[in-house]
């Protein structure tokens, strides 16, 4: 009888973030050859070996029949991220095997021979909760998931017997529903099989600008941050590398570009500089910190209404190149 392998499995690397198109290779149990999985119940058509993940890191659904496999996850890029030596990952015919368990916790607690594949259901409520799992007392191949149910405090995975978590002495969670499974790899310690976040807010526009983390990145909210951003006009025009991605600014009178602030180093920006109805206005790159090819400042066209625009990459936080994109943007004819 067919059973799936891993259902709802998100690739994540050792600090949870998501392995877009992460891959999965499958071998027969305590060896190097490579053994189908398949895309429908029926076991009748194979799954490419390895199987790769979408771009946010899930794997289709993955049927396999009575057999024991060894599991490595993989990069995109072919590195691997499980050690291969997790092995023996027994299919069980699901009309004789037990369900799934789950449990709630409100203390600390250990993980027992007897917790396979049980889901604890961590209430924090009156504190923090520490899980402990010693992988090489349970054994490789053992499994279990944590979930943290309560709105406040955290559920805390602690590797037992000098062992890691991908790593780590632990794992913790913080935000209400977020979950993560992990499989033994023996005594090399524990392995995270997926890790998810039920609970994180949507990023705004300024915190897809300013790199914040823990937060859900949308493509409206992508859309958003990049929508242009209007600049001051004044003798020093102020920058803030923060409050947008595309700038406009037009020139009543001569200018200086001042050195902007909250720089993220690889990032870039692009600058959209108008001349107004008089034209021939000038903008300055004196502040300190600013580059440019032979240390020459691009010079604006002079043309009342001209259109000029300039990109600027932040090297570090205190060096900003500065590159032309076009002098005097006009329509192709």
């Amino acid at each position: 009888m067919a059973q799936v392998l891993f259902p709802g499995f998100r690739a994540t690397d050792a600090n949870g973030a998501i392995l877009s198109g992460a891959k999965m290779r499958f071998d027969e149990a305590g060896t190097t050859t490579k053994l189908d999985t398949y895309t429908d119940e029926a076991l009748s058509i194979a799954h490419a070996n390895p199987v790769v993940a979408d771009s946010g890191g899930f794997f289709a659904t993955i049927y396999v029949g009575p057999d024991e496999y060894k599991a490595t996850l993989l990069t995109s890029a072919d590195v691997e991220v499980w050690d291969s030596s997790i092995d023996d990952l027994s299919v069980i015919d699901p009309v004789t095997a037990s369900a799934v368990t789950s449990e709630t916790i409100t203390s600390n607690d250990t993980v027992a021979a007897g917790d396979l594949d049980r889901l604890f259901n961590i209430d924090a409520s009156s504190g923090d909760v520490t899980l402990t799992a010693d992988s090489a007392a349970l054994g490789s191949g053992f499994r279990f998931s944590v979930r943290l149910s309560s709105a406040t405090n955290s559920a805390i995975t602690q590797a037992g017997g000098g062992q890691t978590i991908n790593g780590s002495s632990s794992l913790t969670l913080s935000t209400q529903y977020d979950t993560a499974s992990y499989i033994s790899n023996g005594a090399n310690g524990w392995d995270i099989l997926a890790q998810t976040y039920e609970n994180l807010a949507e990023a705004s526009a300024a915190e897809i600008r300013n790199g914040t983390s823990g937060v859900a990145v949308s493509p409206s909210g992508i859309e958003s941050a990049a929508a242009a951003f209007a600049l001051t006009d004044a003798s020093v025009i102020a920058v803030d590398w923060d409050t947008g991605i595309n700038f406009t600014v037009t020139l009543t009178d001569n200018r200086t570009l001042g050195f902007p602030t909250n720089v993220q180093p690889g990032t870039w920006r692009r600058i959209e500089v108008t001349q107004d109805g008089t034209g021939s206005r000038t903008l300055a790159f004196t502040e300190t910190g600013y580059y440019a090819a032979g240390g020459t400042a691009p010079t604006l066209s002079t043309g009342a209404a001209d259109v000029d625009v300039f990109y600027l990459y932040g090297r570090t936080t205190s060096i900003v190149e500065v590159y032309v994109g076009g002098i005097d943007m006009v329509q192709i004819a």
